[in-house]
């Protein structure tokens, strides 16, 4: 039976070459005649275009991809037996977005640290994510959960803070994003010569630490046998880190590959380290040239270019989805049973009143104070006031209203799962919402707002269904529903890239959308969104007494005469709704959704009514404060509120991590 179970990754992997080869012979046949394979590979006539096309991109192509993917997948190997977290990879840790900032950084504001040494720079940004994610997980033992919790929040930041830097410069636009998402496109050897050295090199390091490595399993008799644990894992963390900064450098990000290759030899029965340690770098070899063999081939059918790396994110995505319904960890308790940070506080109105008359002084500021042509201040009056309030009044109406919306859901989710990180960004289900932007932008004629708010409820709505489904049994574990939602998030993020990627037109929409632009949101688009926030703000607090109720637990709320089934769907389609209405303006990613929420409960409002207005309050301030710092900090250049409301709200969602740990 042991036999067998090792001969099980060699059969599968036998498999992966074979599909291999017979993908590379059909890409090859399409440029050359049988009899020239031998002379296009060793010595091309340069007067033959195939000849050429073949020696100087597909072979590179294929050298690359095959160190890219073995690269990767030893990393993976590497983080999952560090941690011992079946669920790390370069990807979840957010090390290879921490390298892909740190590229986007350097490449605009230092370009000669590019030019001296992108590996330095890569490993850099690379080695910084990793070790933040280390601290916001390390009081919780580097929980499974804890840490890829905290990975994909810090991919999700760091990616943010690139796309803003990439949208600040439009001149670097197409070539950046090209390269984020993993373009392996190749015109001569140069890369393929340059990665072989380095990755050959960190490949000799981990060489040396099998046995170590191995002990950690029984890290209790590690020491007694001459181990240094913490110089190993250490050893080990930055051999996993110069590889994934490495491709990250000279092939852009390319997503999953990490965590797909070690699952894929332990399900073929790679139980052992040392085993997983040999076969996972092969696997990670032939499933990205698998993968990059595919997308060349449906390029060349179809016409339009795909960027490799988000095709493996596309496809990896499913393959962590899959790992957390197998996967059975340490949940945190539900927010019921936890003591609970601030008690209810005397004096609920007068706050929320407080509040109000505040968000008031910051919406006169918002249509009155900004920018000159010659870059001062102006604070406007009078005739300017009117003649300005056109252009001002319906970023202000959409941009709060917005934020409104997604505290409210907000609310409703956090105290639904039990689980203070819960959010509509979070959970994936502003990302579902896009999707149903995708579909109205592709079966609609003329996709107007009304169609569009439609397919992003539908969108929306299915994307909480699948994660419910995915994460059955998360009321025991509000961290593996967290979890799901992170991970269909990535999903549909690639999925929006793969689609961005192919140049049609109406994508256009998608990448303004994304960004969470408020620049050309149309009055009556400003206005119903308003009216959205006004309707929810009357009908969310009815069901305040659900929301107080559901978070001790079903038998709790069951004896108290509440009837589960139906209160959770009309909980669900409320929040769905109104993360549908409010992505369509703001785009996918704010985090206010989460931060309002929250900071409304640390405030003292306790109960679910006080804490539906308070958190509405809050975000409609923080959007707004978004949008105004988006016109205005940056003149005579725009930043697009969503993104701004994410750099702003990143930091505080990595404390309340760090909190959620300690």
């Amino acid at each position: 039976m042991q036999a067998n179970l090792r001969l099980a990754p060699i059969s599968l992997l036998l498999l992966l070459l074979v599909l291999a080869g017979g993908l590379l012979a059909a890409i090859v046949a399409g440029h050359l005649p049988s009899g020239r394979y031998w002379a296009a590979f060793v010595a091309p006539d340069p007067s033959s275009a195939g000849e050429m096309r073949v020696h100087y991109s597909v072979l590179p192509r294929l050298a690359v991809s095959l160190q890219a993917g073995a690269a990767l997948g030893l990393a993976g190997a590497l983080l999952q037996q560090v941690l011992r977290n079946p669920l790390a990879s370069p990807s979840t840790l957010g090390i290879s977005a921490g390298a892909q900032f740190a590229l986007s950084l350097a490449l605009l504001w230092a370009p000669s640290l590019v030019e001296a040494g992108r590996d330095l720079v890569a490993i850099a940004g690379g080695a910084t994510a990793a070790a933040l994610v280390l601290a916001l997980s390390w009081r919780r033992g580097l929980e499974p959960f804890s840490v890829v919790l905290a990975g994909l929040v810090v991919g999700l930041a760091l990616s943010a803070a690139s796309a803003a830097l990439v949208l600040h410069n439009e001149r670097y636009l197409e070539g950046l994003f090209l390269w984020g998402s993993g373009a392996l496109t190749q015109y001569d050897w140069h890369t393929a010569g340059v990665l072989w050295p380095r990755l050959l090199l960190a490949c000799l390091c981990a060489a040396l630490m099998p046995r170590p490595l191995a002990m950690l399993d029984v890290d209790t008799v590690a020491g007694a046998l001459g181990v240094n644990l913490p110089l190993t894992r250490l050893a080990a963390l930055a051999v996993a880190v110069a590889l994934t900064a490495v491709v990250t450098a000279h092939l852009g990000v390319i997503g999953f590959v990490g965590l797909a290759a070690p699952a894929f030899v332990r399900a073929a029965g790679a139980r052992r380290f040392w085993e997983r340690l040999v076969w996972a770098p092969i696997a990670g070899a032939l499933l990205l040239t698998v993968t990059d063999l595919v997308v060349q081939l449906l390029s060349d059918r179809i016409g339009v270019f795909l960027p490799t790396g988000a095709v493996t994110a596309f496809l990896g995505a499913p393959v962590l989805l899959w790992l957390l319904r197998s996967f059975k960890a340490r949940g945190i308790p539900p927010a019921a049973s936890r003591a609970p940070g601030r008690r209810a506080i005397a004096g609920s109105s007068a706050r929320i009143a407080l509040m109000l008359a505040v968000f008031g002084l910051m919406v006169w500021l918002a249509l009155s104070l900004g920018r000159t042509p010659d870059g001062g201040w102006e604070l406007a009056r009078g005739p300017l006031w009117s003649e300005l309030l056109p252009w001002r009044w319906p970023r202000v109406l959409g941009s709060t209203s917005a934020g409104a919306l997604l505290a409210l859901a907000g609310v409703i989710l956090q105290r639904y799962t039990g689980n203070p990180m819960a959010s509509p960004e979070v959970l994936g289900i502003s990302s579902g919402a896009g999707l149903g932007l995708v579909a109205a932008l592709f079966m609609t004629a003329e996709a107007g707002f009304a169609s569009q708010t439609l397919f992003a409820v539908l969108g929306a709505g299915l994307s909480l269904v699948l994660i419910l489904w995915l994460s059955s049994g998360a009321r025991r574990s509000p961290s593996q529903f967290l979890l799901v939602g992170v991970a269909l998030t990535a999903f549909l993020s690639t999925l929006f890239a793969v689609l961005m990627a192919t140049g049609d037109p109406r994508m256009l929409r998608l990448l303004a959308w994304m960004s969470g632009s408020t620049y050309d949101v149309l009055p009556q688009e400003a206005v119903l969104a308003s009216a959205a926030a006004i309707l929810f703000l009357f009908v969310t607090p009815l069901v305040a007494r659900w929301l107080d109720i559901l978070p001790l637990g079903a038998e709790t709320a069951q004896s108290l005469g509440l009837h589960l089934q139906a209160s959770r769907v009309v909980l669900l389609v409320l929040a769905a709704a109104m993360t549908a209405a409010a992505t369509l303006l703001v785009g996918p990613l704010t985090f206010v959704g989460l931060m309002a929420p929250h900071l409304a409960r640390q405030m003292g409002f306790v109960h679910a009514r006080p804490q539906l207005l308070a958190a509405a309050a809050l975000a409609a301030m923080m959007m707004l404060a978004a949008d105004w710092l988006g016109r205005t900090i940056d003149f005579p250049w725009q930043l697009p509120a969503g993104l701004i409301a994410t750099l702003l709200a990143s930091p505080a969602l990595m404390w309340l991590l760090a909190r959620r740990a300690a």
